[in-house]
């Protein structure tokens, strides 16, 4: 015992940063391997679309300390619902400590560009290219009549 307590007190460090890395491992591990797209929003796609607009709104006020801290604060959202998920275990209202953020998504509506588009989003991109053409040929109609005012004012 007294020989163990040695090693631990010589290579408390090492030791100390094989825990941090670990951990930071697992963390980053838990969060790869999580479903990124669900109907209900569980798990960690709440922190994560919250974080792509903060860090919008980051952008836009072109601070760097303000990315940092947004980081920051979409870690801690990640560890409240590991954390959520360990409490819901231990208070028997899910099967596994991990039953929040590791399960089955359920599949995204097909309603996502607000139901105007139908089912195919390749529908919205020829819409849009319709929409360019039309805004294409108002313009060519613009200068062209710019031109002919022109030419009527030369003679």
């Amino acid at each position: 015992m007294k020989n163990f307590l040695q090693k631990i007190r010589y290579y408390w460090f090492g030791i100390f940063i094989s825990a941090i890395i670990f951990i930071s491992v697992s963390f980053f591990l838990i969060i790869l391997l999580s479903p990124k797209q669900d109907a209900q929003k569980r798990g960690f796609i709440p922190c994560t679309e919250q974080l792509a607009q903060n860090l919008y709104a980051c952008a836009q006020d072109k601070k760097y300390s303000c990315l940092v801290k947004e980081i920051l604060k979409n870690s801690w959202c990640d560890v409240k619902v590991i954390g959520q998920g360990f409490s819901n275990w231990l208070a028997g209202r899910q099967p596994a400590p991990w039953s929040n953020y590791f399960f089955t998504p359920e599949p995204v509506p097909a309603t996502w560009f607000d139901g105007k588009m139908g089912e195919h989003p390749e529908l919205a991109i020829e819409h849009l290219q319709k929409l360019s053409e039309e805004l294409d040929r108002k313009n060519q109609e613009l200068q062209n009549r710019k031109e002919d005012k022109k030419d009527e004012e030369k003679r």
